[in-house]
């Protein structure tokens, strides 16, 4: 049996929509209601264990705010469809909000909830092919690693023959090749900068967006590996061997946001770049910056809960940490709901002592207004790599996780507004690959 792999960052909330039919269909605006209307505990009961395994109760209450705040209020709903497959109910729905289409399904075995989902409404016409300018093109490729298979882009400049090359990592949670997130599309939009200035770039579907539903014996061993590292080192090797369209003595593997907190590790299991960048890396341990995160947008009137569910990811933040002794809560849920193996690998994940040992040239930049990764973490890396000759910090007044200008205060609807990276970053990144 499949369960989807629930990641904290691409984790969405909902509203309800009056119910159109009957049967699977209403109890689909049920569930929307109840996550609607705060009554998480209720929902949490009506859940299979394995969703629970998937999402706490915790993650439930977060949802809602992080989708109010990122996409505003429901505007519209459309109708409702019910289907039958492989022996899931499931009901659909388009919700409209104020600044976004979203789909929602809910899935469910016998009168459990097995499986909640939101995800982007397609464009009214989406371009079936690669991008060409007059500046660049764009090729169709496919990246292989472990036997899966993710759709690629390589974005080439036209007036460069061979040029350098950035691959392009990217951050937390099921995300598309564009780095999609709101109105934007921050991964594109750079490609195609760095592209302009002479730089070509190769950017993929990522794994856990490609290959939503794993089976149990994946899911229950996940690590940041096979969620990320794994799949850069192939791109790194895939990139080396293809002299024919970049320079390949020019190669470079650019991490946003968890990307880039795994560059230090990718560094350590290839030879083919030449140098990296870390674009927003958390230099903190991944649990320590959601409760910072969190913190934050309580503090903002984002998360009127959190003090409450604070105090229930303390205790399971500290129990993870008593993992191998007697006193650890096998028991215990973990925290935001994910897998062991996965809390394990990160917790035993020292990325700023690690980056000590990378020797090739490397560029770590940061907004000043990020909220998410924020200037301590920035600070925390500039103190660990300290004197080192290869290295140079950059970071930008204004600028939110997406490297695109901030709000006063930066808040989660920053990602929902159509954004620009400014030139000043895609100038400094080219000149740093060129240079």
């Amino acid at each position: 049996m499949k369960k989807a792999l629930t990641l904290v960052a691409a984790a969405l909330c909902l509203l309800a929509a009056s119910a159109q039919h009957g049967g699977t269909a209403q109890r689909g605006q049920r569930v929307l209601a109840m996550l609607m209307t705060g009554a998480t505990d209720s929902l949490y009961a009506e859940m299979s264990a394995e969703m629970r395994q998937a999402m706490s109760k915790t993650q439930l209450s977060v949802l809602w705010y992080t989708m109010e705040m990122t996409y505003g209020k429901v505007q519209s709903t459309g109708q409702w469809e019910e289907q039958h497959v492989m022996g899931y109910d499931v009901a659909k729905c388009r919700v409209g909000f104020a600044r976004a289409d979203l789909d929602f399904s809910v899935t469910f075995s016998g009168d459990e909830v097995a499986g909640m989902f939101f995800t982007p409404a397609p464009e009214a016409a989406p371009p079936q092919e690669p991008v060409t300018s007059a500046s660049f093109q764009e090729k169709h490729l496919v990246l292989s690693c472990d036997g899966y298979d993710m759709p690629a882009l390589l974005t080439l400049p036209k007036q460069e023959a061979k040029a350098p090359c950035v691959i392009i990592v990217h951050g937390s949670g099921p995300n598309d090749k564009d780095g999609t997130i709101g109105g934007n599309k921050p991964y594109a939009q750079l490609a195609r900068m760095l592209a302009e200035r002479g730089v070509a770039s190769f950017r993929y579907d990522k794994r856990t967006f490609v290959y939503r539903d794993l089976p149990d014996s994946i899911a229950a061993t996940l690590t940041v590996d096979y969620e990320t590292t794994d799949d850069a080192v192939a791109a790194a090797a895939m990139l080396h061997a293809m002299a024919d369209d970049i320079d390949t003595s020019r190669l470079f593997v650019l991490g946003h946001s968890q990307g880039g907190m795994m560059i230090p590790r990718i560094a350590q299991r290839t030879t083919a770049p030449h140098g990296y960048i870390m674009m927003a890396a958390p230099a903190r341990r991944l649990l320590d910056l959601m409760m910072m995160q969190l913190d934050y947008l309580h503090e903002h009137g984002l998360y009127p809960d959190w003090p409450k569910a604070r105090k229930d990811m303390e205790r399971q933040i500290a129990n993870l940490r008593l993992w191998g002794q007697d006193a650890f809560d096998s028991t215990m849920p973990m925290p935001m709901g994910l897998p062991l193996s996965y809390l394990l690998d990160l917790e035993g994940y020292d990325q700023t002592n690690e980056a000590k040992t990378i020797d090739k040239p490397l560029l770590v930049l940061n907004g000043e207004a990020d909220y998410q990764v924020t200037m301590d973490d920035f600070n925390l890396w500039k103190d660990a790599l300290q004197g080192k000759p290869n290295v140079t910090f950059k970071s930008y007044v204004g600028l939110n996780h997406l490297f695109m200008p901030a709000s006063t205060p930066s808040l989660p609807s920053d990602y929902a507004k159509r954004g620009t990276i400014p030139a000043e970053v895609a100038d400094d990144i080219a000149n740093f690959v060129k240079g």
